[in-house]
């Protein structure tokens, strides 16, 4: 089918868009998981998780692994905009005293402060 004759048929089941009509038949593309890759399958962001070595896309979830991965960007992202380093985990409350580092990088060099 064309384009045109696409977009025709589309207007006439009365969707406004290609976009709506993905949605509408790939409820996994609402999904905010889709914000990070799938270590799974591999999956780009932004792009669906696919099934049988990758020839069928996964319209209506994604894999766990996704979803699991998604959970911790999520936290990673809470603790950066908190004040901490999503990187090795420290929240703002467990940087150094001494010189307001986290746990990236080393500490031989500092002095705690006293008490």
């Amino acid at each position: 089918m064309r384009d045109d004759q696409l977009k025709q048929t589309l207007a006439a089941l009365g969707h406004r868009s290609v976009e709506e009509t993905a949605v509408y038949t790939a409820p996994a593309l609402s999904l905010p998981q889709l914000a990070v890759a799938c270590p799974a399958c591999g999956a780009a962001p932004g792009a669906l998780c696919t099934s049988h070595g990758g020839t069928r896309p996964r319209r209506g979830d994604v894999h766990q692994a996704r979803t699991a991965a998604h959970a911790v960007f999520v936290d990673s992202v809470e603790i950066e905009v908190t004040g901490g380093c999503g990187v090795c985990d420290t929240e703002e409350i467990e940087l150094c005293a001494a010189c307001g580092r986290c746990r990236c990088h080393t500490h031989e060099r500092c002095v705690r402060p006293a008490a």
